[in-house]
């Protein structure tokens, strides 16, 4: 990746669009020492990125997997991680595995996202014992799920033992299993005749599945655990997960992550360019007010007034072009003010106990809106607006 296009990236996440001073005071000195932290840890992540890719492929050249993670997979694995903490820890290592457990997590969707049947079976065979892996005929699925098992390599090498369990179920639980789960879903949705009947009876299922698999805490709990390894004082990610308001916040703000990502993505969900991605049913294309409504339960959004603007919104996104652009600016913003409103209106003995962590988590949704131009935007150039 060419290093002014990581750096500007880098740039909009610390400009905090969304709470405006989650990074606290950025000097020169520190975004100076900030950029080159990140320039070392893009370094290390690329090697490894680039070596278990090409195990996992090995038809495939290592120069054609370089490219890859060069163009498609570091910025947003550098962005999305260690460029979160803007060099206030010094610890390349830790920050480097994180970085590539979130990086082949990302690998993994976006592989499946692209139709890889092959990955779809690799990620449903994460539960599976070691024998049953073995057993499985076909190697290309046996060498993916090997590079899966890195993410558990990597996770119990950045995150205490206390933590690892936890911090793993982020990527295997609630990432991969339910990108899994969503393909099912759109395929489905493709097979049938009655498709808004299908959309109807999987309401629920889908808008659970979108939220839950959005990855917020993957990246939030990575960090965090990165973080207690130099704050003895910081609770364990066992305290976080047993606190109701904290596993609120992580549901509101998963759903507010999704949302902006969806937005970006709705053109390439619709499977038109099979190269960018298959088809995936997408908030903003296969439109139901069931859908609506659970995934506003799912925000926190309780307003019933809110709730109908909402419903009238995504009903008439795609009525023209203009609806497009006005719709989703108007939808962006609702789900923007009302994650800014919660997030400050938390009490206040939250951020006295869980204060790192709420501090990552507003990060995380500041890098989540910067996502919001989408994949293909973020992997071509820095040219989002």
């Amino acid at each position: 990746m060419d290093v002014q296009d990581l750096d500007a990236f880098l740039g909009k996440t610390w400009e905090s669009p969304v709470f405006g001073s989650s990074f606290g005071e950025l000097t020169p000195e520190r975004l100076h020492a900030a950029r080159a932290q990140m320039g070392q840890i893009a370094h290390r992540v690329t090697a490894e990125l680039t070596e278990y890719i090409t195990e996992a492929t090995p038809l495939r050249e290592q120069r054609s997997v370089l490219q890859i993670v060069e163009k498609e997979i570091l910025k947003k694995t550098i962005a999305f991680c260690p460029a979160l903490t803007a060099g206030e820890i010094d610890d390349i290592p830790r920050l480097s595995d994180a970085a590539t457990a979130v990086g082949l997590m990302y690998w993994a969707d976006q592989t499946m996202d692209r139709g890889d049947v092959n990955m779809h079976c690799a990620v449903k065979l994460l539960d599976a014992d070691p024998a049953t892996v073995a057993r499985e005929p076909l190697a290309d699925i046996r060498h993916k799920h090997h590079a899966l098992m890195r993410i558990k390599e990597k996770v119990r090498a950045f995150a205490r033992p206390e933590d690892a369990a936890l911090v793993l179920d982020c990527f295997y639980g609630q990432v991969l299993k339910n990108e899994a789960v969503m393909r099912d879903l759109s395929i489905g949705y493709q097979m049938v005749g009655d498709q808004s009947s299908f959309l109807g009876r999987h309401a629920t299922r889908i808008a659970n599945t979108l939220t839950t698999n959005a990855g917020f805490p993957s990246v939030a709990s990575s960090l965090y655990a990165v973080y207690r390894h130099h704050d003895a004082a910081l609770p364990p990610l066992a305290d976080v997960y047993a606190n109701k308001q904290m596993t609120e916040m992580l549901q509101y703000c998963n759903a507010t992550v999704r949302l902006w990502d969806e937005l970006g993505d709705w053109s390439m969900d619709t499977g038109q360019d099979p190269t960018k991605g298959v088809f995936a049913i997408n908030l903003f294309n296969q439109y139901h007010p069931a859908i609506i409504g659970e995934f506003c339960r799912l925000a926190g959004i309780h307003d019933r007034q809110m709730q109908t603007s909402l419903q009238e919104l995504f009903s008439t996104f795609h009525h023209s072009k203009g609806a497009r652009e006005v719709n989703g600016y108007q939808i962006e913003g609702i789900f923007l003010d009302h994650i800014r409103r919660y997030m400050s209106e938390s009490p206040g003995e939250l951020y006295g106990t869980f204060g790192r962590y709420m501090t990552l988590g507003k990060r995380v949704l500041e890098i989540g809106y910067v996502n919001r131009v989408g994949d293909l935007a973020l992997a071509d150039a820095t040219e989002e607006s």
